[in-house]
């Protein structure tokens, strides 16, 4: 006992240890250099201006960039749904496990919380740029040279030695899988979940310090909205990115044949990694410079004091002067907190005995695993679902994300502040939103069928059984080992124009130039249909055009999906109106001197119970949905190991799929809200040894009352 306290006694003692986190100074600057000019920007304005630059490029980066980019790397890198969920949930496990010491120390008595945030922002930054390395690492992308390898039909048992050659091009010349760089992706992601612990508890903690409780909705509606607006900004840039050659630091997409929209198209997946970095790092050097306090936080605090006792308790605020209230709740906050992490048990009983915010939390935990895994598949279940290209759906989802995570987050803060509403009725409009939105997640039973796929969706001419090989390509020795789909004349998919039974190739012009990428076939056994397209190619020949390379369109589903953005839209909308209610609810269950400890717990409770799982889950669905798997080690006699990203998914199974979480997971945070609303008790403000009517409590004085600190009154439940 007596070494745990020497031990303790010299880490506090120490100035070296927590001098360079915790020494807030008062003034702006950096360590010892704290000019003039900059104080002048030592205000709740400027912090907010930093941390919303920070918020939503951090939001840019993984709920944005990222999830565009899910298909993109999973194709790149050969990747499952399953592997993508978890690197996804990689940044929510490395969060889980530092939210906690970073809230408690970072809200001690006398921490500098921007300093806090101004270093995670930077950690932020440098997994950023660690997650792009797998494109300098990996050498250029192959996939025009594969397709170069899967031809037309050959009758010669040459093809074999093709499909060898092609065989070697999933790995890289040193042998190493391209598989592998999941590792680097999954590290990258914990530095940036290390990194963006301090930002939502210290950084909202800090904010709601230094402004009253009257623009305290307003301040967080504008920070969350800004971390709405980062996922949008990320999807619509991300999309444009993806129009980008992957290696366009290397070559120029031209030069190997390739053009967006191709099958074998990959686009600039690392180039917005690189970007979002950068912006982090420039972010990180203001928010360094904050001190730990901001003039006039005492005065304030004081003011919030008396504001929350006349709040809770009217009929008592005659019975004692406010000022002296103010004081004694300073004072007793400041030996509340502690100076050590011997109180960190103490603190964490004291809030497991809140149940309001118990059951705030598991609500939070349900919107946070649907958010995660909705947020990291939507782009590809739009993809997916109605036959479009990875950008365009980046941009479907990042025009549907502004409106809605801007103006319904601040909506509902606005809302909190426009009706000064108390606690109670912020959990009734909790429960209001979250009704809705369990209605409107039936919009994800909307999807376009399959389009016919031979030997996936749909047998061969005159087959029975679904399978590649049938009678017209069996000769043919064909290679599983690269997807390049042609669409027939008859309007069903082929796996390969070789699977088709082609023959004969033929160049056509692409923005007047030679294209490889958008050749079309003839001659081609496995298609039968009476109709052939007569069409002139490079060498000034007609042929009659039997299947091009690319994947059949279809005009039926336009309906649809017109009907689903809509739908999801509405669904969105009422998911991040109730963000702002959960937050000032979260905020006004625990005590003052507990709310940055508070959401850090709140936190690592929905990580730990949504956000870690939610991609987890959505993935395995997402990949049981699948029926047609890439072949990485295929050995061109049939022999083939399903390890690869999928290239297609029977749609009725993924729509029923996401309806079914999205009804389990809403019904369960329907649940937890109501309880939230129930469970409810006003805080009791009260002091020590106070006594209200002239003296201690002795038979001469029944009358007089004695209250403990941030008491709370179990006996006492309004449910109006």
């Amino acid at each position: 006992m007596e070494m745990a306290n020497a031990i303790n006694n010299a880490k506090s003692s120490d100035p070296a240890s927590t001098a360079d986190l915790d020494d807030g100074g008062g003034q702006c600057g950096w360590y010892c250099w704290k000019p003039k000019s900059l104080q002048r920007l030592s205000t709740s304005k400027s912090f907010l201006f930093w941390i919303c630059w920070a918020g939503g490029f951090q939001s840019f980066l993984i709920n944005g960039l990222l999830n565009v980019c899910v298909s993109t790397i999973e194709r790149r890198y050969e990747l499952t749904s399953t592997d993508s969920g978890m690197i996804i949930g990689c940044y929510d496990i490395a969060s889980f496990l530092t939210v906690l010491p970073v809230s408690y120390l970072g809200g001690r008595k006398g921490a500098c919380k921007p300093r806090w945030v101004g270093y995670g922002v930077l950690l932020l930054g440098i997994g950023s740029f660690v997650f792009a390395t797998p494109h300098l690492a990996s050498g250029l992308y192959q996939a025009s040279v594969k397709q170069q390898v899967v031809g037309t039909c050959s009758l010669s048992p040459s093809v074999n030695a093709s499909c060898s050659t092609a065989d070697q091009l999933t790995t890289l010349n040193d042998g190493i899988s391209l598989q592998k760089f999941k590792y680097v992706f999954l590290m990258a992601q914990l530095i940036m979940g290390a990194g963006g612990a301090p930002l939502y508890t210290l950084g909202t903690a800090f904010i709601d310090e230094n402004v009253s409780h009257k623009m305290q909705p307003i301040y967080s509606g504008v920070f969350y909205g800004s971390t709405m607006l980062g996922p949008a900004l990320g999807y619509i840039a991300g999309g444009q990115l993806l129009r980008l050659y992957v290696d366009i630091d290397k070559i120029s997409a031209k030069e190997v044949g390739m053009a967006p929209g191709g099958s074998g198209w990959v686009g600039a997946w690392w180039l917005g990694f690189v970007i979002a970095g950068t912006l982090l790092c420039i972010a990180a050097i203001p928010l360094l410079a904050f001190p730990g306090e901001l003039p006039g936080a005492k005065a304030l605090a004081a003011a919030k004091e008396a504001e929350d006792s006349k709040t809770e308790h009217p009929e008592e605020d005659d019975e004692y002067d406010s000022k002296n209230d103010a004081e004694t709740t300073t004072q007793d906050a400041a030996i509340s907190v502690g100076q050590s992490l011997r109180e960190l048990p103490t603190a964490i009983k004291e809030l497991a005995t809140r149940w309001t915010f118990l059951f705030i939390c598991l609500e939070q935990s349900c919107e946070a695993m649907l958010l995660a895994g909705f947020g990291a598949f939507l782009p590809k279940i739009i993809e997916s679902q109605f036959s479009l290209s990875p950008a365009m759906a980046a941009v479907i989802v990042g025009g549907l994300v502004i409106p809605c995570g801007c103006g319904a987050s601040y909506t509902g803060g606005y809302l909190i502040k426009h009706y000064r509403m108390r606690p109670r009725s912020i959990l009734k409009m909790s429960c209001f939103w979250v009704s809705l939105s369990f209605i409107f997640s039936l919009a994800f039973m909307v999807y376009c069928p399959n389009q016919d796929f031979a030997g996936v969706t749909i047998p061969y001419s005159g087959k029975q059984e679904l399978n590649i090989v049938s009678d017209c390509n069996a000769n043919c020795s064909c290679s599983l080992d690269t997807y390049s789909p042609v669409c027939g004349i008859d309007n069903i998919v082929y796996y390969s124009p070789c699977h088709a039974g082609c023959m004969s190739f033929h160049e056509t012009m692409v923005d007047g130039l030679k294209s490889k990428s958008f050749g079309v076939y003839s001659n081609c056994s496995c298609i039968n249909s009476p109709e052939y397209k007569r069409m002139k190619v490079v060498d000034g020949t007609e042929v009659d055009v039997m299947a091009a390379r690319q994947t059949c369109t279809s005009s039926k589903c336009s309906y649809q999906l017109y009907l689903f953005t809509v739908l999801l839209f509405i669904f969105l909308a009422l998911v991040f109106a109730n963000s702002m209610p959960i937050l000032s609810a979260t905020l006004r269950s625990v005590p003052h001197n507990r709310r940055a400890f508070a959401l850090g717990t709140q936190m690592i409770i929905w990580r730990l119970l949504g956000a870690i799982p939610g991609p987890m889950i959505f993935g395995l669905f997402i990949d049981s949905s699948c029926v047609l798997w890439t072949h990485t080690n295929n050995d061109c006699n049939g022999n083939a190991d399903n390890s690869g990203s999928c290239l297609i998914y029977n749609n009725y199974s993924f729509s029923r799929a996401m309806v079914g979480l999205a009804l389990v997971v809403k019904g369960f945070t329907f649940l937890f809200a109501i309880l939230a609303w129930w469970f409810y008790t006003p805080p009791v403000k009260t002091k020590t040894a106070k006594h209200v009517n002239g003296g201690p409590a002795t038979s001469a004085n029944p009358e007089a009352k004695t209250k403990e600190t941030y008491a709370y009154d179990n006996t006492v439940v309004d449910r109006s």
